[in-house]
This record gives structure tokens, sequence and C-alpha cells, in this order.
């Protein structure tokens, strides 16, 4: 059987439409901030990183200074993925 080779991409652009750290107001609800969403993201690659052969990369670096002062506990967590190239 052949390897799969899925690459995954969603640009955040932490200065963009959306607030970074604010919640914003919107005609149809609240929006939430970007790194909220990024959190979710890391976790989510945090977890599957662990629980499998699986790669991930950030585009910036603060998403990630973010989520490790809001998670202080995943920093080893993060820091083998990344000694282990993950």
């Amino acid at each position: 059987m052949k390897p799969l080779y899925l690459f995954c991409d969603n640009h955040m652009d932490v200065i963009w439409h959306r607030g970074f750290r604010h919640v914003m107001r919107a005609v149809d609800g609240l929006i939430r901030p970007y790194s909220d969403l990024e959190e979710e993201q890391i976790r989510r690659a945090v977890h599957m990183a662990e629980h499998g052969d699986f790669r991930y990369t950030l585009e910036q670096s603060l998403p990630l200074k973010m989520f490790l002062e809001r998670n202080p506990d995943q920093r080893p967590v993060i820091q083998t993925l990344v000694d282990e190239g993950r």
C-alpha cells in the first residue's frame, strides 16, 4: 500500500479582520478572537502528534507564544515535539 501524505494549511493572519485577543461584536453575533482559534488548532495538532506520526507547522511564532502563555503546562509537550521535528 502506498503512503498517503496530507498537507493541511489554514492561514490565520493575526492583524487581519479579526481581533487577536478581543472578542468582536458583529451584526449577527460575536466573533471569536484569533488567539482562541489558533489555540484550538494547536491543541488538535498536539493531540494528533502525540497519537500518531503527524507534523504541524505554524507560519508565525506569535500564536505559539500566546498558546504557551495561556497553557504553560503544555511547554514540555511542545518542546518534545519540536525536538523530534514534529
